[in-house]
């Protein structure tokens, strides 16, 4: 997977190479929907597809924040 380096700024909290694996794609959509630019959310979309981020929005309790959640379905709604 190739990390845009504004999305690999958005995991400051941990070492890069370990948060960018498939296990963690529900923290990774949910962080970059929450704070990432827009070129950082076409990013995921190419990476993950539209299915996958949609799973994550439709999620309860997901840690997305109302405003992430109304872009990502008027994105891939």
């Amino acid at each position: 997977m190739k990390i845009l380096p504004s999305i690999r700024k958005l995991f400051w909290e941990v070492k890069a190479d370990t948060v960018f694996d498939a296990r963690y794609k529900k923290e990774i959509i949910v962080k970059t929907l929450n704070y990432g630019k827009i070129s950082d959310i076409q990013w995921l979309k190419r990476e993950f597809g539209k299915s996958d981020i949609l799973k994550v929005v439709n999620m309860p309790r997901n840690g997305l924040r109302d405003e992430s959640v109304r872009l990502a379905k008027l994105m891939f709604g």
